[in-house]
């Protein structure tokens, strides 16, 4: 999104007549969100992917919230290595999925990802170090406000917080499209081509 406002800033707000599809996965669908929300002149279509926005608060299990617990307590010992391996737990198989769901090559990707993810956490640089800004009114009172073509994806083994706020905005977005991929929080790293697929099918109406 700072990209977009640079460019902005760049030309001159005036001068600014292009549009875009603004694609958010995970924490940049608040992004997305919130930049269509916020620059509507500026969004001619919107997908939002495993992810979550302002105002929006829906509780997990006891099983999740225990295993974010146990995330926490590594990221308090400072252990980037456990707090990592607790990361693909959450976020490759999933808080919904069985063991051995998840084949190894992107369990392992995922691992590298979080390993460092976590140090930044644990450095205060980066991850929920960083607290997230939510707009004023939320974003959850605005969906009704985004008038573009909007499509959403959730992963079927992801947290029941996202999943139920990815239906959520699915609801309440006009003309919104709800897409379950068999897959847990890591749609595009578990189903690449499904996923590039249906997005590509998304985006065909702007190119025609």
């Amino acid at each position: 999104m700072d990209v977009i406002k640079e460019y902005c800033l760049l030309k001159g707000r005036a001068a600014v007549d292009e549009k875009f599809v603004v694609i958010g996965l995970s924490r940049g669908a608040s992004h997305a969100i919130d930049f269509a929300l916020q620059y509507p002149d500026m969004v001619a279509g919107l997908v939002i992917c495993a992810g979550w926005f302002g105002g929006f608060d829906f509780p997990n299990t006891t099983q999740e919230i225990a295993m974010f617990g146990r995330y926490d307590d590594f990221i308090g010992k400072g252990d980037a290595q456990n707090a990592a391996i607790m990361s693909v737990r959450i976020w490759g198989q999933g808080t919904q999925g069985d063991d051995g769901r998840l084949s190894k090559m992107v369990g392992d990707k995922i691992f590298e990802w979080c390993r460092m993810i976590s140090q930044r956490e644990i450095d205060g640089t980066g991850g929920s170090a960083i607290p997230a800004q939510d707009l004023t009114p939320t974003a959850a009172k605005r969906l009704s406000d985004i008038n573009v073509p909007t499509v959403v994806a959730r992963g079927r083994y992801d947290e029941t917080s996202t999943n139920e706020a990815m239906r959520y905005a699915a609801q309440r977005i006009p003309g919104a499209k709800l897409k379950e991929f068999d897959t847990a929080h890591m749609i595009n790293l578990e189903s690449p081509s499904e996923f590039n697929i249906w997005l590509d099918a998304y985006l065909d109406q702007f190119l025609r």
